[in-house]
């Protein structure tokens, strides 16, 4: 089994038995500006420092690539509704100095058989930079 991505005791892994995996990463970042007006002249703006990252993903969560999707969503929201934090690593490497925090989540249901048995959906999670 190999683990693509890791954030706390979540890991993101394919293998022969099972494909637990995330596509369209999209990071964004920001930095600070402040404005200081001055009279009769255009405003002054100051550099005050970096924003924070957020990174979001969408994954795929599919009872036919051995994902139990009920329980993993299940996952994702006790996470946020905790608040934990923990580095988010890609390849064994860290996506950013400091740890993240599941800001937002939203799930998709696409696929649900007999008796409510959700078989396939997927989730959009937005992780934010904590310090």
């Amino acid at each position: 089994m190999a683990a693509m991505a890791k954030w706390g005791d979540i890991t993101f892994k394919v293998s022969s038995d099972q494909v637990f995996s995330f596509k369209n990463m999209k990071r964004s970042y920001s930095a600070r500006w402040a404005g200081h007006d001055v009279i009769g002249k255009r405003p002054k703006v100051e550099f005050q420092g970096p924003g924070m990252d957020e990174i979001t993903i969408e994954v795929l969560l599919d009872a036919e690539l051995d994902v139990r999707p009920r329980a993993t969503m299940k996952k994702f929201r006790s996470a946020a509704k905790q608040g934990k934090v923990a580095h988010f690593y890609i390849g064994g490497k860290k996506v950013a100095v400091n740890k993240f925090y599941i800001a937002s989540g939203t799930e998709n249901w696409k696929e649900i058989w007999n008796k409510g048995e959700l078989v396939r959906a997927t989730a959009s999670i937005t992780f934010g930079e904590y310090r």
